[in-house]
């Protein structure tokens, strides 16, 4: 069976000979803000290393479509059945999560307000409420298993272990 990043990649040059005349020349990715944030070479290009940085472009910007679809046709009518059967308030979230053995006491509201604007389709609050509390649930689990969490600076200054290097070191 062919992986996913096979498959990606497959897909990718494929399209890229499929659909020429997008692929003929560089694109410029632009931010909000009217920035310049990326050039995608042709996919068409000589050189070999802009050939490859053009394919693996097109392969996450196929990826991203992929999650958007599954979020569309899945996740959200998901959210609504959930939504339309279950008590998703606040109120509902707080004992849940008051007995949950990974969450660290004091957290709870936090985490249930952030579980309830999910339910809502108030997504930039979730992530806001959500992210820290996860961060900080990690340091917890990484703690608790006598990982260290925090790192020494060049001044003795003690400082929080990025979440990266705290989700490798309880891998």
């Amino acid at each position: 069976a062919v992986g996913t990043y096979e498959r990606r990649r497959a897909e990718a040059e494929a399209a890229g000979k499929r659909h020429l005349l997008s692929q003929m020349m560089a694109r410029t990715i632009i931010d909000a803000q009217g920035r310049t944030r990326q050039v995608v070479p042709s996919i068409l290009s000589s050189n070999p290393e802009e050939r490859e940085r053009a394919i693996r472009y097109n392969m996450v910007e196929a990826a991203n479509r992929e999650q958007d679809f599954a979020g569309q046709m899945m996740i959200e009518p998901a959210r609504f059945v959930i939504a339309a059967e279950h008590d998703v308030s606040f109120e509902a979230f707080v004992p849940i999560l008051l007995n949950s053995a990974i969450v660290p006491h004091g957290r709870e509201e936090l985490l249930a307000r952030a579980f309830s604007a999910a339910f809502a389709g108030e997504f930039e609050t979730c992530i806001h409420l959500l992210l820290p509390q996860l961060e900080h649930m990690l340091r917890c689990q990484c703690r608790a298993r006598g990982v260290p969490a925090t790192t020494v600076g060049s001044e003795g200054q003690q400082e929080d272990s990025a979440r990266d290097a705290l989700i490798k070191s309880i891998e």
